[in-house]
């Protein structure tokens, strides 16, 4: 399952939004599948936006944004789904589909029209249970899941798509505090199988537990960018979050220390 493509987006002061309304402005990022990205910022910040755009749902306002070289447009989408998956925050199925069925939804990409999945798109999907540890819910009906257990389906799905790159929009959102951190395990496993990973999330713990990199959003534009240790500062937290929050070194075994968060109520 090691993945040996990479995938290059790059925005080139690239202005995201819709036909009245600029959300980012004036963007210039390089984010690949060398990497882990948290993406910080308040609530409307505009990541559901940057994620629409990576993705080729919208096209750029201003600018470019390139993949692998190339404007996005000029990619047809179904290559874009061979290269780049989104995991959505949540998704309620309207037919109690099984468990293995909504997983092989993620072969679509590799099928011509109207061609139907076969042995080894079978093979894919059971091989993507198998790898997050939930191939006992393969006959079980999708509407019946945990949310924690959906969660992990949707990125089985995602990884069916056999794409390099990963988008993840708050994967953790709505689950319990096991489930989140079944779910950062698997993203850091994915990671050691070369998938980069782009992922949205409302907890600088997580950019210290799992980031080599962080994007921080704020008023439009990127406060800040570079690895947490270095960009996620008790000063850049206040101004991103209205909040005081303390920083603290907590030792983990033989590894280095890692920073966590403790947020000031007084």
């Amino acid at each position: 399952m090691v993945n040996t493509v990479s995938v290059e987006v790059e925005f080139r002061h690239a202005d995201l939004g819709y036909r009245h309304r600029t959300v980012l402005k004036d963007l210039s990022l390089h984010i690949d599948s060398d990497s882990v990205t948290c993406l910080l910022g308040p609530n409307g910040v505009g990541k559901t936006t940057l994620f629409r755009s990576i993705l080729g749902a919208l096209s750029p306002l201003k600018g470019e944004i390139l993949l692998n070289g190339k404007p996005i447009a000029h990619h047809r989408p179904q290559d874009v789904a061979k290269l780049i998956a989104y995991v959505p925050q949540a998704h309620q199925a309207a037919f109690p589909f099984k468990v293995l069925d909504v997983v092989m939804f993620g072969r679509t990409a590799h099928l011509n029209r109207f061609q139907m999945p076969g042995r080894n798109d079978r093979m894919v999907a059971e091989m993507n249970l198998d790898f997050l540890d939930i191939r006992h819910l393969a006959e079980r009906s999708y509407t019946e899941l945990s949310g924690g257990e959906r969660q992990m389906v949707l990125i089985a799905r995602a990884l069916s798509q056999e794409a390099s790159f990963l988008v993840l929009d708050e994967p953790t959102s709505n689950l319990d505090y096991g489930n989140q951190c079944r779910v950062l395990q698997k993203i850091k496993a994915l990671r050691e199988q070369n998938i980069g990973i782009l992922m949205a999330t409302h907890s600088p713990d997580h950019a210290f537990m799992i980031g080599t990199h962080v994007i921080v959003l704020k008023g439009g534009h990127i406060h800040k960018m570079g690895p947490p240790e270095q960009v996620l500062t008790c000063e850049v937290l206040k101004r991103t979050y209205g909040v005081n929050v303390h920083l603290l070194d907590v030792p983990e075994g033989h590894l280095p220390s890692r920073k966590i968060c403790a947020p000031s109520l007084y």
